[in-house]
């Protein structure tokens, strides 16, 4: 590493960097062939997926992103000259700034306050079939994390023991572990939904069905927390009961890598907001 290195110190000069500035490019080279060294990676060997795990774990120290951009368009620099070298087959870190727009906006989740008085609003619903399903949703949603579009594909078979399995496309994506509170709401539910002799419930696999359908489909899904947020008079939605969900397994210490997988995260770009940020009101 250490001839690569000088190699790389000599380039800079050349091409007529100041001393501070070859110093930061420099320790920023240093830092990545370290991250590969312990991965027993060579740069000849790297991939676009292993640069972007670099650059998630920048994400995943706190930084932000305008300082993790700099250290992504920092490292360019050296990517085009090792590849210039025959050291590197691409310049891995060209296509991967992160967009800086929505996703720096700190997340709203729900309050102590409001999620009890959710809870208590989807209690009090004038009749079984509305009470028992909804509270089975909220808890879903609120404590599984589970996106307003995955609802109509979870299976009746979803609910396994303490854990519920999460669907796409009919592929079982992830398992979240349940709390003992939000197993009881769901297994109701399912007890509920298996005992309907509706044809439409009969001849449905879904979990989640309506009184009159036998799959839930997002709109009702989103209909029901709008009625609940306009009876609250909060703001409420799908995404706020899953930034919910991600908050407060934040706060329980859950690592960042854990949490990523339980929410069905793309990068630790998203979950580590959950982590950094103050509630958006």
């Amino acid at each position: 590493m250490d001839s690569i290195i000088e190699s790389y110190r000599q380039y800079l000069k050349s091409q007529g960097k100041e001393e501070n500035t070859i110093k930061a490019y420099v320790h920023e080279a240093v830092g990545f062939l370290g991250w590969c060294s312990v991965r027993n990676a060579g740069l000849s060997e790297l991939s676009q997926a292993a640069f972007s795990e670099y650059r998630d774990a920048l994400v995943g120290r706190g930084m932000k992103t305008a300082t993790v951009n700099k250290s992504v368009s920092t490292l360019s620099t050296f990517f085009k000259w090792a590849q210039s070298h025959g050291l590197a087959g691409d310049n891995f870190a060209r296509r991967l700034r992160l967009p800086a727009s929505k996703k720096d906006e700190p997340p709203r989740w729900l309050t102590p306050e409001e999620e009890a008085a959710l809870l208590d609003v989807v209690a009090n619903e004038s009749t079984v079939f509305q009470r028992v399903r909804n509270e089975a949703l909220i808890a879903a949603m609120l404590y599984a994390g589970v996106k307003v579009e995955e609802v109509p594909q979870l299976p009746i078979g979803a609910l396994r023991g303490g854990e519920l399995d999460v669907y796409d496309d009919g592929v079982r994506v992830r398992t979240v572990p349940l709390s003992p509170f939000a197993f009881a709401k769901l297994d109701a539910w399912l007890r509920l939904r298996l005992a309907s002799a509706k044809e439409v419930h009969v001849l449905s696999d879904a979990l989640f069905v309506t009184e009159r359908s036998g799959k839930m489909q997002p709109r009702a899904v989103q209909f029901v927390i709008e009625t609940y947020s306009d009876k609250l008079g909060i703001p409420l939605s799908s995404q706020s009961l899953r930034n919910t969900f991600c908050r407060r397994l934040a706060e329980q210490g859950v690592p960042v890598e854990r949490l990523k997988a339980l929410a069905g995260h793309k990068t630790l770009l998203t979950t580590w907001k959950y982590y950094r940020q103050e509630n958006k009101g």
